[in-house]
């Protein structure tokens, strides 16, 4: 039998989430800040010793001192003179909801922190811009000071069928996601002067995907610390991470039957397993540049590989 526990969500988060929403013990909140804060910095991750930059085009979109800030981070991570804090979410209307800004300064702060204590940390946001929850992705609203309704990001409106299958959420089209919030914004007179109104305008005006719109605004907002961000379908990651991808494929069984009893225990206990059978069922998945596809079988160039949400926690972290 395993031990009851009391806590704020009783028997069915594990140990380790309760220990942190208790703030007991070496699992706890606390206990955990301070561990980050005081970690060593370790060898450069794969990607940035392979000398990875962000692309040109968002290099280009930047003010140039936060290009520059953003090489110079950059060139630390490659040469081991910096370590990174790093989160992730995938984008959505407007960015997402808004944890996924606060996960970001969350990030931002924690590097800043460790930088200040001597040891050089540089904020990494993973932008899952190749999940496919489309419909997530558009659930979002948002409110417009002097208009009474909240305004829904467009892809609402789109009947069934009319995006591809397995269309990647940082493909959607601005200008359907946000072209109705920028109408409404500018007739409130909440326009020209506001830097996410310019971002928008741009975005919609010339359609960009979305990927291209939240890379730009959450690097732009966070200038000041340089932060990275990566898009979950750079083929350039998963090339540098082919030798742990590799070896997380061959123990893909194992996890998934480690995740479902996981999920097993916490269903027993009231909770939710998390993950379904089908997320259980497909691990990996195989990108075309806009669409994630169902691999095709066991070979797959790891420039093409991406991981299902079984494996993203895995990779990203």
């Amino acid at each position: 039998m395993r031990p009851e526990r009391t806590g704020p969500l009783g028997g069915i988060a594990s140990g380790m989430f309760a220990s942190w929403l208790e703030d007991a013990g070496p699992g706890g909140a606390t206990a955990q800040v301070h561990r980050a804060l005081e970690g060593k910095v370790g060898e450069p991750a794969p990607l940035f010793a392979a000398g990875w930059t962000p692309s040109d085009a968002l290099l280009e979109a930047l003010d140039p001192g936060a290009a520059g800030r953003l090489l110079d981070r950059c060139g630390d991570l490659a040469s081991g003179r910096a370590s990174v804090v790093v989160t992730g979410q995938q984008p959505g209307f407007l960015g997402g909801p808004l944890y996924t800004l606060y996960k970001i300064a969350t990030t931002v702060a924690l590097a800043r922190a460790r930088t200040r204590a001597g040891l050089p940390t540089a904020p990494v946001f993973w932008s899952g811009d190749d999940d496919t929850d489309v419909a997530e992705a558009a659930s979002p609203v948002a409110r417009v000071p002097g208009v009474a309704e909240p305004v829904r990001s467009g892809a609402h409106r789109l009947p069934g069928g009319s995006l591809p299958r397995g269309l990647m959420v940082g493909r959607l089209s601005c200008r359907l996601l946000h072209g109705d919030f920028l109408r409404r914004w500018r007739a409130a007179a909440r326009g020209p002067g506001h830097p996410l109104e310019k971002i928008l305008r741009e975005a919609v005006e010339q359609d960009w995907p979305l990927a291209r719109m939240t890379a730009l605004a959450w690097c732009r907002l966070f200038a000041d610390d340089g932060l990275i961000v990566l898009s979950g379908d750079d083929p350039r990651l998963h090339e540098a991470a082919a030798a742990w991808t590799g070896k997380l494929r061959k123990r893909t069984a194992e996890l998934a039957d480690m995740a479902r009893q996981r999920g097993g225990e916490l269903t027993a206990d009231g909770g939710s397993a998390q993950l379904d059978e089908r997320s259980l069922r497909h691990p990996w998945y195989e990108s075309d540049g806009e669409r994630r596809l169902p691999l095709s079988g066991e070979e797959c160039p790891p420039a093409r590989l991406r991981p299902g949400v079984l494996m993203r926690s895995l990779v990203q972290d």
